[in-house]
C-alpha cells in the first residue's frame, strides 16, 4: 500500500472540526474503555498532532509490537488507522496513565491523564523555564484548576481540559501544547476542545 508523507505533495489537508470527528470517532470509541478518558480528549490530541493520514494518530515513534507497512523519517505508517489507534492506547496506557511506569509532569507528578478527568487538575502548581511549542522558554508556569468530570460542578468539558492539561504537562510533546502567551500546559488542546464543539456532541451521546 502506497502512502503520503507529511510535507510532500498529496499529503492530505487536515479536515474541519465536524469532519474530523464524522471520521474519526470511530476509532476513539475503540479505545475510550482503555484509556479511560472522554472521545474529545482522544480527538484533541488526534487532530493536534495530525498523524492520522499515516495511520499514526498521535505521530508516535513506538510500534507496541504492530507491524508498520513503513515509516515517515522516524514516525512508523501503521497498516491501518485502527492498528495506528491501538498502538496509541498500548504506549498512552504504560506511559501517560498513573503506572509505575509512567513519566513525570513538569509539575513532578506522576502523569495520570485518566485520574485527571475523572477527578480534576490542581491550581497553583508551579513550574520554571518551561519550553514551548513555539520554540521559546516560559520562565514561569502556573496550573490551572479544572473540576473532574465526576466532581462537582464537572462535566465532560471540564474534566477533558483536566486531562489535556495533565497530558500537556507530561513529556508527550516537547512543548507541553503550549503557544507563545499561554500561561498553562494543553492550553493549546483547550482551545481544540472549546473551538471544536467537540464535547457537547459527546454529552449527546452519553
Amino acid at each position: 500500500m502506497s502512502y503520503v508523507c507529511p510535507g510532500n505533495a498529496g499529503y492530505p489537508s487536515k479536515p474541519n472540526y465536524d469532519t474530523f470527528w464524522n471520521d474519526y470517532l470511530y476509532y476513539a470509541n475503540i479505545i475510550v474503555p482503555v484509556l479511560g478518558v472522554s472521545r474529545s480528549f482522544i480527538l484533541g490530541v488526534w487532530y493536534q498532532e495530525w498523524g492520522i493520514p499515516i495511520n499514526n494518530p498521535g505521530f508516535s515513534k513506538g510500534t507496541e509490537g504492530y507491524t508498520p507497512q513503513g515509516y515517515c523519517g522516524s514516525f512508523p505508517v501503521f497498516q491501518t488507522l485502527e492498528d495506528g489507534a491501538n498502538a496509541f492506547a498500548a504506549l498512552f496506557s504504560r506511559r501517560y496513565n498513573g503506572q509505575s511506569t509512567a513519566t513525570k509532569t513538569i509539575f513532578q507528578q506522576t502523569t495520570n491523564v485518566s485520574d485527571a478527568y475523572y477527578n480534576g487538575f490542581p491550581g497553583g502548581l508551579k513550574a520554571y523555564n518551561v519550553k514551548n511549542d513555539d520554540g521559546a522558554i516560559v520562565s514561569s508556569v502556573t496550573s490551572q484548576a479544572f473540576a473532574g468530570s465526576t466532581q462537582s460542578g464537572g462535566s465532560i468539558l471540564t474534566g477533558t481540559y483536566a486531562a489535556n492539561e495533565m497530558f500537556g504537562a507530561s513529556p508527550w510533546n516537547e512543548g507541553h501544547y503550549m503557544r507563545n502567551g499561554d500561561s498553562y500546559p494543553g492550553q493549546r488542546l483547550n482551545a481544540v476542545l472549546n473551538s471544536s464543539g467537540w464535547a457537547d456532541k459527546e454529552r449527546v451521546l452519553g
